[in-house]
């Protein structure tokens, strides 16, 4: 029995003896923890402190990741380091159009309307205005060349496109359009 409460004795006295040697140890590491945290500073610059521009992502729910909407990038864009004269326009959603998406205005009798898809050269990016960009160019080259065909109408360019986008999911609808997928193999990760 005697020696029964021996072992016992010693087996209590190891494990207190544990216990409080691991409580003393958490105990120093929590100091310096505090410590450490609270003389910390970063060793470069947090690059998600900088000021958002055209190209700081949101997401939506449909089309993912989109440039940021209403935004305008005037000068040197920070991501470029040519030309020094860019002035851009991004409109609803992220998109480069210039109306209300969800309210578009009436479509004309004698107007062509044509939905544009693709990637980052349909949806602009090259053009150091909006006015440089293939959305712009495309429905000036057609209003052209239909007038040299003898041919009056308006065509108006809805543009879609989705930088890096590698898929396209055609919805359909009742407005009368013409669709036009615009896609460059740099644009695809394989």
């Amino acid at each position: 029995m005697k020696f029964g409460k021996t072992i016992a004795f010693h087996l209590s006295a190891i494990a207190l003896s544990t216990i409080l040697a691991a409580a003393v140890l958490l105990g120093c590491l929590k100091l310096v923890d505090n410590r450490l945290l609270s003389h910390r500073h970063p060793s470069v610059p947090d690059e998600d402190a900088d000021p958002a521009t055209m190209r700081t992502m949101e997401n939506y729910p449909f089309t993912g990741e989109q440039i940021q909407a209403y935004r305008r990038e005037q000068g040197r864009l920070p991501w470029l380091n040519y030309d020094d004269d860019f002035d851009l326009v991004s409109g609803e959603y992220g998109f480069f159009i210039d109306f209300r998406l969800e309210a578009p205005p009436p479509k004309q009798d004698n107007e062509i309307r044509i939905v544009l898809t693709g990637g980052s050269a349909a949806q602009g990016w090259g053009g150091r205005t909006n006015a440089d960009m293939f959305y712009k160019l495309l429905p000036v080259q057609l209003d052209q060349r239909l007038r040299e065909g003898g041919q009056s109408c308006k065509v108006t360019v809805i543009n879609l496109a989705i930088a890096a986008s590698v898929r396209l999911s055609i919805i359909p609808t009742k407005m009368e359009l013409a669709a036009i997928i615009l896609s460059i193999a740099n644009e695809i990760a394989l």
